[in-house]
C-alpha cells in the first residue's frame, strides 16, 4: 500500500486502522526483515504528516485569533461610538445594533481585602514526589507505580556489520 493512501485512509477513518490496512497488516510477518523496516518507515511517514498538520492547525488558529481579534476591536469601537453618541440603537439597511443591559461584571479592586469566606484554596498532588516516593520505596495510600512497555527504533547494526538473516 502506497504511503499517501495509508495516511489519506487513517485521516478518513478519524485516526482508526483502516479496513484495508487492517487486513494488509495480518499477513505481515514480523520475522520479515523488510517488513518490520517497513513499520518503521510507516511510522516515520505518519510522523512527519501529524507534524505537518499540527504546523498547519497552528497557522490557521492564528489566523482564526487575529480574525476575532478584530471583531471584537470593531464590536467595542461600534459599542463606545453609540454610547458616546448616546445612541442606543442604530439601523442599517440590512442589520440594526442595540445597546442593551448586560450581567453585571465583578470587579475586585483590593483582593487582600477579601474575607476568607469568599476565597478558596485548591490543593493538588505533587505528582514528581508522589513517584520518587513510591520509587524509593515507600509507600504512600491510594498511589501505585505501574510497569510500562514501550516501543524504541534502533539501527539494525548487525545487519549494518553484515550478517543478514533475511
Amino acid at each position: 500500500m502506497r504511503t499517501s493512501v495509508l495516511i489519506t485512509d487513517i485521516i478518513d477513518q478519524e485516526g482508526e486502522i483502516a479496513p484495508t490496512l487492517e487486513a494488509e497488516m495480518k499477513d505481515l510477518s514480523i520475522q520479515q526483515a523488510s517488513k518490520i523496516d517497513a513499520y518503521h518507515f510507516m511510522f516515520e511517514q505518519l510522523k512527519l504528516q501529524a507534524a505537518y498538520f499540527r504546523e498547519q492547525a497552528r497557522k490557521y488558529q492564528k489566523v482564526a485569533q487575529r480574525l476575532e481579534d478584530a471583531e471584537e476591536r470593531i464590536r467595542t469601537y461600534l459599542k463606545t461610538l453609540m454610547i458616546q453618541f448616546q445612541q442606543p440603537e442604530i439601523s442599517g439597511h440590512e442589520v440594526r445594533f442595540k445597546l442593551s443591559p448586560g450581567p453585571k461584571k465583578l470587579l475586585i479592586d483590593s483582593p487582600p481585602e477579601v474575607p476568607v469566606d469568599y476565597q478558596r484554596v485548591v490543593m493538588e498532588i505533587d505528582n514528581a514526589r508522589v513517584k520518587a516516593d513510591l520509587m524509593e520505596g515507600k509507600t504512600i495510600p491510594g498511589c501505585r507505580l505501574e510497569s510500562t512497555v514501550t516501543l524504541r527504533t534502533y539501527p539494525n547494526t548487525k545487519r549494518l556489520r553484515g550478517s543478514s538473516h533475511d
